[in-house]
């Protein structure tokens, strides 16, 4: 073993690693992020879902927020108000909640509109149906993806009932605007999901935060590496679920022993088990919709506001 304060690189290794060495000094931000002009969005709940505004070609539409829908979606209904057609000769694939993945036509919207934020000519996958219903009762026109979400840094507030925006650029982000205690946690994209590290029955797993699912969502492979066996399963209480794309599913009904995010701590957690999930676990609205959470993407951050009263998990 080299001791290390007798290593030495020579001079020629010391001169190759300047250029990488700033480059990385280079690559760190140093302007300060800044939050002087929010986009506030109201948002709505229905199936403990959230829904907002938004305005496509000028039309106004109500649109599930959904942080697990890789991209954003367009009801097939929808087309025709808007003087618009599929476009054949592009597809994009669309995985649903059985774990199907089908290849859905494109649409180019001209003008798409969320709060004071407005982008032109994106396109989006066109589906039969949202599989949910909105506050109105009806089927929300639009899913409000991550290919848009991912322009901003997000503060989602469910409790209070609003989405906040600011525009997502490279900064020094030294703290989040969320009020009281908060908590960060690991943070890393993947196909436009926010994936973030948790504990289940003392397991470290890949978790999903997902606005648009009303469950905690555990693929079957990943539940019976945490003790959850399919005979078990195979007597549990079955709950049937729509996706995104109109197709159904029968979940089990398990639970988990421990369930640990960040500093909390939950004991004999509700999970439904079945096939399709993107992740190991995807945590929806029993969790998010009970917090206040700032998103950044640009830099890859994550806090969470902690709830008053809730106690700390115990040190690993």
């Amino acid at each position: 073993m080299i001791h290390p304060r007798t290593a030495t690189l020579p001079r020629r290794g010391l001169l190759a690693l300047a250029p990488l060495l700033a480059a990385r000094c280079a690559a760190l931000p140093t302007e300060p992020c800044s939050f002087a002009a929010p986009n506030r969005v109201p948002v709505a709940i229905a199936g403990n879902l959230p829904f907002v505004p938004m305005a496509v070609n000028g039309w106004p539409v109500t649109a599930l927020l959904d942080t697990g829908a890789e991209r954003t979606l367009v009801a097939e209904t929808l087309l025709p108000a808007l003087g618009l057609a599929q476009d054949p000769r592009r597809r994009a694939f669309q995985t649903g909640a059985t774990g199907r993945t089908a290849a859905r036509p494109l649409a180019q919207l001209r003008r798409v509109r969320l709060g004071s934020f407005e982008i032109a000519n994106h396109m989006v996958a066109v589906i039969d149906r949202p599989g949910m219903n909105g506050p109105d009762g009806n089927p929300p026109q639009l899913v409000l993806g991550g290919d848009i979400l991912a322009q901003h840094d997000l503060d989602i507030d469910l409790p209070a009932r609003r989405l906040t925006l600011h525009p997502a650029r490279r900064c020094r982000l030294d703290g989040p605007p969320l009020p009281g205690r908060h908590y960060e946690l690991p943070m890393r994209i993947s196909r436009n999901h926010i994936v973030t590290d948790i504990e289940a029955n003392g397991i470290p797993t890949d978790c999903i935060l997902d606005t648009g699912a009303n469950l905690v969502f555990i693929s079957r492979e990943r539940a019976r590496s945490l003790g959850i066996g399919d005979a078990e399963l195979a007597g549990a209480p079955q709950r049937g679920v729509r996706g995104i794309n109109n197709e159904t599913q029968n979940l089990s009904l398990a639970r988990l022993r421990t369930l640990r995010i960040g500093p909390e701590l939950h004991r004999d957690v509700p999970v439904f088990v079945g096939d399709g999930a993107p992740a190991d676990l995807v945590i929806g609205t029993p969790w998010m919709g009970q917090r206040r959470i700032f998103v950044s993407y640009a830099n890859l951050r994550l806090f969470v506001a902690m709830p008053a009263g809730m106690p700390a998990a115990p040190s690993a």
